[in-house]
């Protein structure tokens, strides 16, 4: 059985019998109590401890209960404990200025023991009610905020894939750009192999006699995180020295031989190519090498002279096809790409042009933008989708570049075919992906915008663009000033924003208003989070508000209706229980003239019936919860109630509870109610006819289906041979009765005095 959390009162007065009153009361009442003889001592104690509820009297030597509780409440440690003042002072003056200094309540002098537990009780479960809420908003803040961020890591996403597009478009525009600017350039195939070999992502380097490197360029120094001359002044042993098939190649160059090695640094494969520097006298002061990434390239051709080697070394190394034809259109040469992706070899093409050696469906895609660049005389540029047999469909950016002589005539023209397939199937999935985002954002019926730091709108959803009655495409560039009519509107949403872009936090209003163009008010509930640029700063504000209108609305009327019904159900508890003080009241009369004992004792019992009933009804009224009440509460005050009807002293019987926090509805609340009070006043009457002392133990717990009561006293028991069923007395008939209509099995144990143990569902039909 789980036990509950002690709760902890501190009591101050300078009144010890009132301590020992309290102290006794409470202590028996499940409460840890803790006791003070005046303000100095209790602020004093508070140092050391928390309680979680304290009893202040007010008239006090010293600092009175007034000065304590307004130091207490301007502690931070102590100031949200709850105050009850204790005093004799019943004025309306006093009690208000008890409350104005924080205190949660009054209770006036003398005592009454089922206020104070009652009060007690009452603070301490709103004390405890208040936590758990405020608990439950810290869990929700916690969650917002992590929806939040995954809103934010989906936009951030977002423009990172836009960005990669963009960067990728910027480097094949400027690819096209340099390409374009070669025509100038490209008179002879010198001047051709300089320009291919500047762009090409190769590795030109040159070392001295000591292996100190005196030259590093080209474009392959970026796949190894250098640029163009950074290592220069470096040893190239100590640079790589992890490397030693380099490093051999490097020997032997320096050794005046020339070497050729492919190793790899990284995830990058090379082909290394070095040759000794002689002086005049042929001794060698050096070398000089290119180093070609040829991870996703053919190795080069070396049948070729220097100037073809370099020329072959770049371009069949090129990522895309690229061929040179003559004045007449007839293929010049191709490089390896080239071969590669159309199927044939190079010297089934030399000499021809493309309609002998492709079928029309292959030439008629990008045969007209070389005629073209011929009859123009002008550099063509265009877009192709082809289907080739070696690799299926392409596409491909070709660009073709006549080469004109002194007079102006063609005498070559180069071809360039740039496969885009894969950045083409990117952008498919990109612009996909985009429309799939804007479908997300305009089928959420909430209002989603994002605006910058001048407050200029730069992204609604289709939601939004309805709400301000604007074209969800004219959206952009727009202000709230342009989009609300109502200005008081727009200075709140501007300060809400700015205040954003001021704390770098986002912020969460729970209930605003909206005036909308139609003139209508509607509710929302906003939250507004930063969107910080790539510098830490604030770059735009995301906005997410949720209309609550009809959530608004309902509330309102269910508050209204809830209000209703409450007053309803009071109204009947308070009746039925005052109709059964009424009927209390006439038993009690009727039983002053009666002087047989018999008849007498017959009277007080079904006195204590109409009390256990009716002190549900009152139960149920003083309750906030109408449908159940707490039943071990129940018990508490019923036990109570029958210890006093019958005079017991509690140094002789004493009363042992252990009650599960249990609540119940009213149709098993009265039978249960009956049950308790028939057996612990049979316990009271006839358990200990001769015993000094005794004890009456009442118990209250569940399981998952049932709940158990058990009613039990350590008196003389019953006798053997004892067969509730037969006996002739109503009362225990009338806990049999009771029983089979809770649908429960009642169970008796005589082996230490007498053990009544019930069990009954946790939800039944009371018919």
């Amino acid at each position: 059985m789980d036990i509950a959390k002690q709760d902890v009162i501190l009591i101050v007065d300078d009144n010890s019998t009132n301590l020992k009153m309290l102290f006794s009361f409470l202590k028996d009442s499940g409460f840890k109590v803790l006791v003070a003889n005046d303000g100095e001592s209790a602020i004093e104690k508070l140092q050391e401890v928390s309680p979680d509820l304290i009893l202040l009297d007010v008239m006090m030597p010293g600092i009175d209960g007034f000065e304590t509780c307004h130091r207490l409440k301007a502690s931070v440690a102590t100031k949200d404990i709850p105050v009850i003042f204790m005093t004799v002072l019943s004025e309306t003056v006093d009690k208000l200025k008890g409350l104005s200094l924080g205190a949660v309540d009054y209770i006036t002098k003398p005592f009454q023991q089922e206020e104070v537990l009652a009060r007690v009780r009452l603070h301490l479960k709103m004390r405890n009610l208040t936590k758990t809420l405020e608990e439950q908003n810290v869990l929700l803040k916690q969650e917002i905020e992590a929806r939040l961020q995954a809103e934010t890591e989906l936009q951030n996403l977002t423009q990172e894939l836009e960005q990669r597009v963009e960067e990728r478009t910027a480097e094949l525009t400027h690819t096209l750009h340099n390409l374009q600017q070669t025509q100038v350039q490209l008179l002879e195939n010198e001047a051709l192999l300089r320009t291919v070999v500047t762009n090409a992502p190769i590795i030109l380097y040159a070392l001295d006699s000591e292996g100190v490197i005196t030259l590093s360029e080209g474009k392959g120094l970026e796949a190894l995180g250098q640029k163009p001359g950074q290592t220069v002044g470096q040893s190239a042993f100590e640079l790589y020295r992890n490397y030693p098939k380099i490093l051999e190649d490097l020997r032997r160059g320096l050794a005046g031989k020339q070497s050729s090695c492919i190793t790899q640094i990284g995830d990058v494969v090379y082909d290394n190519q070095a040759i000794p520097l002689r002086d005049k006298n042929g001794q060698v002061i050096g070398l000089i090498g290119v180093a070609t990434d040829i991870t996703q390239f053919k190795q080069a051709q070396d049948a070729l002279s220097l100037s073809e080697k370099r020329f072959r070394l770049a371009v069949d190394h090129f990522p895309d096809t690229f061929v040179i034809y003559d004045a007449n259109r007839q293929f010049q040469f191709v490089n390896a790409h080239g071969v590669r992706i159309g199927g044939l070899p190079e010297l089934a093409l030399i000499g021809h042009t493309d309609e002998e050696i492709h079928p029309p469906e292959i030439t008629n895609a990008y045969l007209p933008h070389l005629l073209k660049a011929v009859e123009t005389r002008t550099s063509q540029t265009a877009e192709c989708t082809i289907t080739l047999p070696t690799v299926g469909k392409v596409t491909f950016i070709v660009i073709y570049i006549p080469l004109l002589d002194e007079r102006g005539e063609i005498y070559q023209i180069l071809g360039i075919r740039h496969n885009i397939t894969e950045q083409k199937i990117a952008e498919e999935k990109l612009k996909e992906s985009h429309e799939f985002l804007q479908t997300v954002l305009d089928t959420n019926p909430n209002l989603i915008f994002v605006k910058d730091s001048q407050g200029k709108l730069v992204l609604g959803n289709q939601a939004f663009a309805d709400f301000v009655g604007v074209n969800a495409e004219k959206l952009q560039g727009t202000t709230d000033a342009e989009l609300y009519p109502n200005q008081e509107d727009v200075q709140r949403f501007i300060a809400q924003d700015q205040e954003v872009f001021t704390t770098l936090k986002q912020k969460f209003i729970t209930e605003e208003l909206y005036h909308t163009r139609m003139g209508e008010v509607q509710w929302f509930q906003t939250i507004k989070k930063p969107i910080f640029s790539s510098d830490g700063q604030v770059a735009q504000v995301l906005g997410v508000s949720t209309n609550i209108t009809q959530r608004k609305l309902a509330e309102i009327q269910i508050q209204e209706s809830l209000r209703e019904k409450e007053v309803l159900l009071q109204e009947i508890h308070h009746r039925v229980k005052n109709n059964l003080q009424v009927i209390l009241s006439l038993l009690d009369l009727q039983s002053q003239h009666i002087k047989e004992q018999a008849t007498l004792e017959i009277f007080r019992e079904s006195c204590s019936r109409v009390r256990s009933m009716a002190l549900v009804h009152e139960t149920f009224y003083k309750s906030k919860h109408f449908a159940k009440i707490n039943f071990t509460e129940y018990i508490q005050d019923l036990t109570s109630y029958l210890f006093a009807t019958y005079g017991v002293n509690i140094e002789t019987i004493n009363l042992e509870l252990e009650l599960d926090e249990v609540s119940l509805n009213i149709d098993t609340a009265i039978p249960c109610g009956l049950i308790v009070n028939e057996l612990v006043s049979n316990a009271l009457k006839y358990a200990f006819p001769n015993l000094p002392k005794g004890i009456i133990y009442v118990a209250l717990d569940s399981d998952e289906k049932y709940h158990i009561l058990t009613v039990k006293d350590n008196g003389i028991g019953l006798p053997l041979g004892f067969n509730i069923q037969a006996l002739k007395s109503l009362g225990l008939q009338l806990v049999s009765v009771l029983t089979a209509q809770l649908e429960g099995t009642l169970e008796l144990d005589r082996t230490q005095g007498t053990e009544f143990r019930i069990r009954f569902p946790k939800i039944i039909d009371v018919k």
